[in-house]
């Protein structure tokens, strides 16, 4: 029998996009294991080298699928969303630091007991983001209906790490949305993982998110996801 609350199903997939994350991705992955709310857990290698290859090849009970060349975030969470069998997903970044067994269970509840269409994880980050509302507006961590997803397939066109403003241009609009502060996860910044390369792919990825959305969906964006943090 599935699990349910209030008449919804409570069956969770996971969804873990990966890209060369080998020194984080196996604490990740066992705190998510040790929550009885989870179903699967679905990690896409999206064309990692080979030293995060031989980390996820020694993970036990993972459905784990491979892409032969780096894809980008967005198509590697469509490949996780197609695969999933439960109703709901949790997108999990794989580079987050001190994620708790209590922090993916403190999530799937928030989501199902304020009957959100989207729940977004809200973690830690620079003061200056945070106070922005930026962080908390682009967090990875969130739980959503597949079936939205699935109607709305184009959201996973847009390359790289554009699925979070396109998700949250859909969402924040249109449906049920609620976060939930995490705290004490923390997360590693490119700059740290690729040093001036992931510097600059910070700068780059903050430019795109200004040139697709817009600075009035841009800010909105940034307004609405600040204000999960008080409700």
């Amino acid at each position: 029998m599935p699990k349910e609350f209030n008449g919804k199903s409570q069956k969770i997939s996971v969804v873990i996009p990966c890209f060369n994350d080998h020194k984080q991705i196996k604490s990740i992955i066992d705190e998510i294991k040790k929550s009885k709310k989870i179903d699967e857990i679905i990690v896409i290698d999206d064309g990692s080298e080979i030293e995060t290859k031989n980390v996820l090849s020694k993970i036990k009970n993972i459905n784990l699928i491979t892409h032969q060349k780096n894809l980008g975030k967005s198509k590697a969470l469509l490949t996780g969303v197609k695969a999933a069998k439960a109703e709901n997903i949790m997108f999990v970044d794989a580079d987050l630091r001190n994620l708790k067994q209590s922090h993916v269970e403190a999530l799937i509840s928030a989501f199902f007991e304020k009957n959100s269409d989207m729940t977004l994880g809200l973690r830690k980050e620079h003061p200056f983001f945070m106070w922005l509302g930026f962080s908390q507006a682009y967090t990875g961590e969130r739980v959503i209906k597949k079936s939205i997803l699935i109607k709305n397939i184009e959201l996973f066109e847009n390359d790289g790490y554009l699925i979070e403003p396109a998700m949250n241009k859909l969402f924040f609009h249109k449906h049920m949305v609620t976060g939930i502060k995490l705290k004490e996860i923390t997360q590693t910044f490119k700059v740290e993982k690729r040093g001036l390369i992931g510097l600059i792919q910070d700068i780059e990825m903050q430019k795109n998110y200004l040139e697709y959305l817009g600075p009035k969906e841009l800010f909105f964006q940034m307004k609405f996801a600040k204000k999960l943090e008080s409700n």
